[in-house]
């Protein structure tokens, strides 16, 4: 019985093992697609966020406070950024 378990045991390890191996090349894809809008410089970011949140725009239905709050909500960045953009508010 301990021996099947074992047995039973490695496999299962086996199987985790594929399996984090198959996350971790899904994250580098992911990392890969998200990663370039990261390394824009603030300023540009910001620019492109008051253009995004323009009057008239997709947006416009929304308040200048729910604009920038959604922004903020995407990452830790775009959160930074919004709140030192005082345009955005």
């Amino acid at each position: 019985r301990a021996s099947n378990l074992d047995t039973k045991i490695a496999i299962l390890r086996a199987q985790l093992d594929d399996l984090l191996a198959q996350r971790a090349t899904v994250q580098e894809g992911l990392d890969a697609i998200t990663y370039p809008v990261l390394t824009l410089p603030v300023e540009i970011t910001s620019q492109i966020f008051n253009w995004t949140l323009a009057p008239g725009g997709a947006a416009s239905t929304l308040t200048a406070e729910e604009k920038s709050l959604i922004l903020g909500h995407i990452c830790r960045l775009w959160r930074q950024i919004a709140l030192s953009t005082p345009e955005l508010w």
